[in-house]
């Protein structure tokens, strides 16, 4: 125990290093790609992510990936719109926006009535003509991997939970009468996604009770999701 408590306290100095690199050129690569060469202020943002690793290492990388993801189709300098194809391309920020959809869901219960007597389960059969409320937010934790945890590679092409755990996945409806409309909301975010996350810097502010959720009608968070923006030099919508 006390010989690798020894070795950890050696490696330390390296490891420390080797993340300062890493951020380091991580920031001169969105420098160089912004046509903007850091000046004295570029020890600031490094700082900045280290913070922001420290605190919340899964949120970190995750924006880190879909800046990286995006920045490698478009750049508002270029100003040219995404297009369809690179829109395509973005699995990832994709993936994230899935996420999001399961994680928060807009709509959190949809009132259905039956139409005729429906088993729920082997003990319970809902009458027919019942008004019924499904919670797709509780449907959304159950049955999914850590369902608590913000994890967008559950849905990337290996894991495909949103397959393996479809009757759980209830965000756009299921069945004849599903949304007709999910392709278009669900590409619209993923182009909010793309554009927000290159043409802002954000931070979240946080609050008490600023992951607690109200219903007013749709899902927020009960301190108004406050976010503080900033935007980036050269880059417009």
């Amino acid at each position: 125990m006390v010989a690798s408590v020894s070795l950890f306290a050696s490696l330390a100095p390296y490891l420390v290093s080797a993340l300062l690199l890493f951020l380091l050129l991580e920031q001169l690569s969105y420098h160089v790609k912004k046509r903007n060469l850091p000046g004295p202020l570029f020890v600031t943002p490094i700082i900045g992510n280290v913070i922001a690793l420290l605190r919340d290492p899964t949120s970190f990388w995750n924006k880190q990936s879909a800046m990286r993801e995006v920045a490698s189709f478009w750049s508002p300098e270029s100003n040219e719109l995404i297009t369809a194809d690179q829109l395509v391309e973005m699995k990832f920020t994709r993936t994230v926006a899935r996420e999001v959809l399961r994680y928060r869901p807009p709509a959190s219960m949809v009132p259905h009535v039956a139409v005729s007597d429906f088993p729920l389960t082997e003990s319970y059969t809902i009458p027919k003509g019942t008004v019924v409320f499904p919670s797709l937010f509780d449907a959304s934790f159950q049955g999914f991997t850590e369902p608590d945890r913000f994890d967008p590679d559950r849905f990337n092409e290996t894991r495909q939970e949103d397959q393996v755990f479809k009757r759980n996945f209830l965000t756009f409806g299921i069945g004849s009468h599903q949304c007709v409309g999910q392709r278009y909301a669900l590409n619209h975010l993923v182009l909010f996604i793309a554009m927000f996350t290159s043409v802002f810097d954000f931070k979240r502010v946080q609050s008490d009770g600023c992951d607690d959720i109200v219903h007013i009608p749709t899902m927020s968070p009960k301190d108004g999701g406050m976010v503080f923006l900033s935007s980036r030099d050269g880059a417009s919508p």
